[in-house]
């Protein structure tokens, strides 16, 4: 590791991470990321892009296209951050699965205490090849953390059975207390594709909390004397936590700070006669940045140990703030943190000048008040909230954590207009689950764009989370234009894909930072459809239904893809026609249609009742009395109905 890298900002380096894992025709198979905070759209913009070798989208339809890529490509892409950081104002606009972690939720939630959280800063790259690549430092998944800040991150292919194993234990942890069934499991130690360096010439370790021994055990030693520190976030009580580094390192003499300084000034540490001592006496010192001042950065975020002894030195980049919590070595005081410990130390001095302090150079009680993370409840129980595309439903799973009893509890679910009670009970060996746990929507237009949930107690909001979404393929995302374009496709038979004359269902002018085009102007649509192009077009949409090989194909046929019988009937139902039989002959096209349909698909069908009978339901349309409508004589109405007779027989309508 160089410090260089310190300098470069990081989506460069995760560019040259993934050309790495992709050179000589490699595929990338799996993408995962931790992350404490996340801008999630910073995330679909800016990173997603390199995954599919996309430009970064800039309306809403080039979002569509690049997860459709991520789709096609196969690529698992997943996100694990703290349940607790996701704001009520929180955006998304792709599926990408983001898992939120309770840090209640691990198995040893006792030794890591009440004020735990998901700290951890860590992207693991996986291609077909069995070649795993892991970067690790202190940069949150925020435009801040991956531009604007001074932040320490690297990369490295991982080299050894020992580094593939630790990787392995962190990731499996996360997915133990996740609990979802649709994250496939991490590679097996036969698959991995290993390089040939040996367990003693490996230059650095993956070091986390789930390991059996802690971050002090690998940073520091008996003969450590010197420690120096880059952090922005120190304990309420650093001499305390020095007086710990030197039970592992009694001969510690030295502890010299880098500290990032409130708006330019302040230490985030506050004065104290203990401090004062230990700095006149050379113990404590406190300098800045070896880097040159840019006044852009917004801070200096980055975590940095270098330990130094007359044997063994050390050196250490990850998301380990100098705190209790941030070393994740002490019992009832660990937050979930990781990084890289390397064997070696770098050439260059991570020091810079003395900084001769004053009391005026540390916080009072108010800036740090005002510094501290102000963070949501975590609830008493885990809750995983996943959406069926296919099946238009939402399940819940649900698992205690807590003995307290649980009531009052509510939840809020996009194209559910109540909130819905969470009815808990408990069962003869006095476990409590959970009673309601489906809940099935006949529309989905509200799921396009919204994909959080929310959970409420007594009404008031608690906490917004994020579900996750399985059957991609049975979203249905695009629709056309308008009801003109539609017929055009089917009478020219055009192939179902991305097109001019496409949009996105749901509307996002509401999201921020995304294109939306309002100040074009759509074209008015055109009522004059001929009966010549709109028997044709029917004529082939039944083709299609028909030639549909199996019942996969034909539900997306139905009410899946651009222009299928759903998006036909609801634009042919709003559209308001000039001539009144016109409007019947379409109507009456649509019913056949489905008619059609129904018949060919109890042919395929493998299952009874497969399809929901809503479904069938949503393709109905409502046909309107004519005979009321028109202005004709008695015998012209006796004529006029048996001519009606005549073309339904004819026509095959019902």
């Amino acid at each position: 590791m160089e410090w260089e890298a310190i300098k470069v900002k990081l989506l460069n380096e995760f560019t040259r991470a993934m050309a790495k894992a992709t050179e000589n025709g490699k595929k990338i198979r799996k993408v995962w990321m931790t992350t404490f905070n996340i801008d999630i759209g910073f995330v679909e913009k800016y990173i997603l892009p390199v995954l599919v070798d996309m430009e970064c989208p800039r309306n809403p339809m080039d979002y569509e296209i690049m997860q459709h890529k991520l789709f096609d490509q196969k690529i698992d892409f997943r996100l694990f951050c703290d349940q607790r950081i996701l704001s009520r104002d929180s955006d998304k606009l792709t599926t990408i699965p983001i898992h939120t972690i309770n840090t209640k939720s691990f198995q040893n939630s006792k030794n890591l205490g009440k004020q735990c959280l998901f700290h951890p800063k860590v992207i693991l790259i996986e291609n077909d090849r069995n070649e795993l690549y892991i970067g690790a430092g202190s940069a949150n998944l925020t435009i801040s953390g991956w531009s604007k800040n001074q932040e320490v991150y690297s990369f490295h292919q991982v080299e050894t059975v020992e580094q593939f194993k630790s990787i392995r234990l962190f990731f499996n942890t996360l997915i133990n207390v996740v609990k979802n069934p649709q994250i496939p499991p991490f590679l097996s130690i036969s698959r991995f594709n290993a390089n040939s360096v040996k367990k003693s010439s490996a230059e650095w370790d993956f070091v986390h909390t789930f390991l059996d021994k802690n971050f002090l055990s690998f940073i520091l030693s008996e003969d450590t004397t010197a420690l120096n520190v880059w952090s922005p976030y120190f304990s309420h009580n650093v001499p305390g936590l020095i007086e710990l580094f030197k039970v592992t390192s009694p001969d510690l003499k030295s502890v010299k700070l880098v500290a990032d300084k409130v708006n330019g000034h302040h230490f985030r540490i506050k004065w104290s006669d203990a401090i004062a001592q230990m700095i006149q006496n050379n113990e404590l010192t406190f300098y800045s940045k070896p880097l040159p001042q840019d006044e852009r950065l917004e801070m200096t975020h980055a975590k940095v140990w270098q330990s130094i002894g007359k044997r063994t030195s050390r050196f250490a980049i990850g998301s380990w703030n100098f705190t209790h919590h941030g070393t994740a070595s002490v019992k009832g005081k660990k937050n979930i943190e990781a990084g890289f410990v390397y064997h070696h130390i770098p050439k260059e001095s991570i020091l810079g000048i003395k900084i001769d302090v004053k009391t005026t150079h540390f916080a009072d009680d108010q800036l740090l008040k005002n510094e501290q993370l102000n963070l949501t409840e975590q609830l008493p129980f885990l809750l995983d909230v996943e959406f069926d595309w296919k099946e238009k439903t939402y399940t819940l799973k649900f698992e205690s954590l807590d003995d307290e009893e649980l009531s009052n509890f509510q939840i809020k679910l996009p194209e559910i207009e109540q909130k819905q009670n969470l009815t808990f009970k408990c069962d003869k060996q006095q476990n409590i689950f959970l009673e309601n746990t489906k809940f099935t929507v006949t529309k989905d237009d509200a799921v396009l764009k919204e994909h959080f949930f929310q959970i409420f107690k007594n009404g008031q909001f608690m906490i917004k989370d994020i579900f996750t979404e399985i059957n991609f393929d049975y979203r249905r995302a695009q629709r056309f234009d308008n009801l003109s374009d539609l017929i055009d496709s089917l009478v020219f038979e055009r192939e179902v894909g991305h097109s001019d004359s496409m949009s996105l269902r749901a509307s996002m002018g509401d999201h921020q930072d995304v294109e939306v085009f309002d100040d074009i102007v759509a074209a008015p649509q055109s009522n004059e459809i001929t009966y010549f192009r709109m028997f044709l077009a029917f004529k082939n949409f039944e083709n299609k239904i028909l030639n549909s090989p199996n019942e996969i194909d034909l539900y997306k046929q139905l009410f899946v893809y651009p222009g299928c019988l759903l998006e036909l009937k609801e634009k042919v139902v709003d559209m308001q026609f000039e001539s009144q039989i016109f409007q019947w002959f379409v109507l009456q096209e649509v019913n056949k249609l489905k008619n059609v349909a129904s018949k060919h698909y109890a042919k395929l069908s493998t299952q009874k009742e497969s399809m929901r009978l809503e479904d069938w339901n949503q393709l109905n349309c409502d046909l309107p009395n004519i005979l009321a409508k028109v202005k004709l004589t008695p015998q012209q109405k006796k004529q006029f109905r048996a001519y009606l007779q005549l073309v339904k027989k004819k026509q095959s309508y019902v």
